[in-house]
């Protein structure tokens, strides 16, 4: 997920990406991410990898939302 948003330091880079479907992908990964997180949660143990994972994501969508993009 690092790389991913490492690469989009680039506009055409970014938006190749969203044409290319990644967004999709990465919807679906996001709402897993937030299933598994809630579950775990609720077993009382913390993920900090998902998480982090979470956080990066929550970025890379708002840079798409941003007025340089």
């Amino acid at each position: 997920m690092e790389a991913i948003a490492k690469h989009c330091a680039s506009y055409v880079v970014y938006a190749q990406m969203w044409q290319e479907g990644v967004a999709e992908y990465l919807a679906q990964m996001g709402e897993e991410a937030v299933i598994l997180i809630s579950d775990e949660w609720k077993r009382g143990k913390d993920n900090h990898v998902i998480g982090k994972f979470l956080a990066i994501l929550l970025k890379l969508t708002s840079l798409g939302l941003s007025k340089h993009m």
